[in-house]
């Protein structure tokens, strides 16, 4: 697992991102119009909810808590297309309630650290009487470190701890529904669809273990309202929610595990962005 052809990863992010790029390009070629600069950036909470589950749907494991993080969204628009570059990170550890290899009941702690990052191509509609604002699409990136602390059992045997690192490559669909608005607010509804492929989760310990997670559907909405103030500064709320899956793994071998599976996964977060633009 660990001889993935990375060559072809890259080539199809390029390619990708080179499609999304040539329609901006001809057509702000055609208008001539000038670039400006949109930036967002806020603090953010998040409420953390992983869970595991074996073949029958019983849950082998969950890590829930708060991650503080913060996000940052910078805007190029020309004309009626936009490139937009979003990044987050959150980074903080959440309560473990799993079992051991063997069923073990234990609980521990887990430091947890997202880091994602994604550019999307957007464009504005003209008629938006019975349609979103904007559409747009896109390519993303999400690392999340996972590192299970040591621990022990009721019993107080000691169980070891764990770190995984997730690689998750994603595509993107969405649309912006512009709700309500008056002199200084504007409300923005947000639907986006997400679709993971070559994800992969690596086991780092002993010699480390990659384990392919495969393709699943996830999904963010998110409700914008943007408030522009009397000293001419604007700042916005944003409470959203997202929702990611993972796939059930072949079986690998790990000189200090011996056969190893990471199972079908979920990941639901509600969230809570606040900050500023220019």
């Amino acid at each position: 697992m660990n001889s993935r052809p990375f060559l072809l990863v890259t080539l199809l992010l390029r390619n990708s991102l080179l499609v999304m790029l040539v329609p901006a390009f001809l057509y702000t070629s055609v208008q001539a119009a000038p670039y400006s600069n949109n930036t967002r950036i806020a603090l953010s909470l998040m409420d953390f909810g992983y869970q595991e589950f074996d073949d029958n749907n019983a849950s082998l494991n969950r890590e829930d808590g708060y991650l503080p993080g913060l996000t940052l969204s910078v805007d190029a628009p020309a004309s009626r297309w936009s490139l937009t570059t979003e990044l987050s990170l959150y980074a903080k550890d959440v309560l473990y309630d799993g079992q051991t290899q063997s069923g073990t009941p234990i609980q521990s702690r887990t430091d947890e650290t997202i880091v994602d990052v994604s550019l999307m191509l957007s464009k504005e509609l003209v008629d938006k009487s019975l349609s979103p604002e904007q559409l747009y699409y896109g390519l993303g990136y999400r690392h999340w470190r996972r590192n299970i602390r040591d621990t022990r059992t009721a019993a107080g045997t000691p169980v070891s701890g764990l770190l995984e690192i997730y690689r998750i490559p994603y595509v993107l669909l969405g649309s912006r529904w512009d709700m309500a608005r008056s002199n200084n607010t504007k409300w923005t509804l947000d639907l986006r669809l997400t679709h993971t492929f070559l994800s992969e989760m690596s086991v780092e310990l002993y010699e480390g273990t990659t384990l392919d997670l495969g393709e699943r559907v996830g999904g963010r909405v998110s409700i914008t309202v943007d408030y522009l103030s009397p000293n001419g500064r604007t700042f916005y709320v944003e409470p959203f929610y997202e929702y990611w899956q993972l796939g059930k793994s072949g079986i690998e071998f790990n000189s200090g595990l011996g056969n190893i599976l990471e199972p079908r996964s979920t990941t639901k977060n509600l969230g809570l962005n606040i900050g500023m633009h220019w």
